[in-house]
């Protein structure tokens, strides 16, 4: 069986960007350490501990690959900044509103920017011994 050259394969990377196709990719942090008080518990309302945050947002990076411009895409940056700025100042006690804020925060934000979904995933390494973490994940589609 013959195989395709690479300008048949559809993964080669051309150094032309067409404007006629779509590119989705996907934008995110991987466990972004945040320092907050969040919980239930009693301890957790005073003391703070640390959550890991996963956060990827499916982003039409068309028009970046066109212009080369931060401008253009969504820097990954202002995720993490945003979710270190709603867990610090909000201090929640379930992991489920913040995951849903977080959420409504980059559809409201970024959506009209190019932001197709949202997936964030919120860990609790320090609470439970006999897990490596509990955690809530919540994935949205903005379309």
């Amino acid at each position: 069986m013959q195989q395709p050259s690479l300008s048949q394969s559809p993964f080669h990377a051309h150094s032309n960007t067409s404007t006629s196709k779509t590119n989705i990719a996907i934008i995110g942090v991987c466990e972004h350490r945040i320092h907050c008080i969040i919980g239930v518990n009693p301890n957790e309302r005073i003391q703070s501990q640390d959550i890991l945050v996963d956060i990827e947002v499916e982003f039409d990076i068309t028009q970046a690959a066109l212009s080369d411009s931060v401008n253009d895409t969504l820097s990954y940056v202002d995720l993490r900044d945003l979710s270190t700025e709603l867990a610090t100042t909000r201090q929640y006690q379930l992991l489920e509103t913040f995951c849903v804020e977080f959420v409504n925060r980059v559809e409201k934000d970024f959506g009209p920017k190019g932001a197709l979904s949202c997936f964030i995933q919120i860990k609790k390494p320090q609470v439970m011994s006999t897990t490596k973490y509990p955690y809530v994940s919540l994935r949205r589609s903005f379309k």
